[in-house]
């Protein structure tokens, strides 16, 4: 008896691991259920097994977007996690939101929301009508002193691409590097560092 005890948090802590998994794949077929799955707890655990109930499964990556715009926080940028998460192993569930996320962005004031679509349109191509707003909102969030880090090194990749279609940003994302990088170490100095690079061999 004594030794069972000894035994007994073990198993409920692998319980409550995997309780989440195990909820949402008997009710996923619910809007309600996901946004509760969402909320069961803040984990990357619980974040992957979301995703891998999604799948390949349109519907309900359009819940996901549809929480994005509609649901309370912190379900939208939990939302949008999954939704990165899905969209490297199926990037044609995204293609059809593309111009829809691009119009967001402007709006978007959750760090999280910024970090996740930026990294998801990363690997999209862009529609030529929509490169001005995602330029627009890139460079405003690259200079912005509020930006995290990784949506700053995110925007200046994007710029850095987009500038391959349109060479005529080049330079004015050069001067935006060169005032950011010595503000700044770790992730955005070694990416700024690196398209400096690139963009002086570019240009001559």
């Amino acid at each position: 008896m004594r030794k069972w005890f000894m035994l007994q948090p073990d198993f409920f802590a692998i319980f409550h691991i995997y309780l989440p998994f195990m909820y949402f794949y008997r009710t996923k077929t619910n809007t309600m259920n996901l946004e509760a799955q969402l909320l069961v707890e803040m984990s990357r655990f619980n974040i992957d097994c979301v995703a891998q109930a999604v799948g390949c499964d349109q519907k309900l990556f359009d819940q996901l977007w549809q929480m994005v715009l509609q649901a309370k926080p912190p379900i939208p940028w939990r939302a949008a996690w999954v939704m990165e998460i899905v969209s490297e192993k199926y990037p044609e569930l995204v293609y059809p939101y593309i111009t829809e996320i691009i119009e967001q962005l402007p709006l978007f004031q959750s760090g999280g929301l910024k970090r996740h679509f930026s990294k998801i349109l990363l690997v999209c191509s862009i529609p030529e009508t929509h490169l001005g707003i995602l330029l627009n909102t890139c460079f405003e969030w690259l200079l912005s002193a509020k930006s995290e880090i990784a949506v700053r090194v995110h925007c200046m990749q994007l710029i850095y691409n987009i500038s391959e279609l349109e060479p005529d940003i080049k330079p004015e994302l050069i001067a935006a590097l060169e005032t950011i990088i010595p503000l700044h170490t770790g992730g955005v100095q070694n990416r700024g560092k690196k398209l400096l690079y690139e963009l002086y061999k570019e240009i001559g």
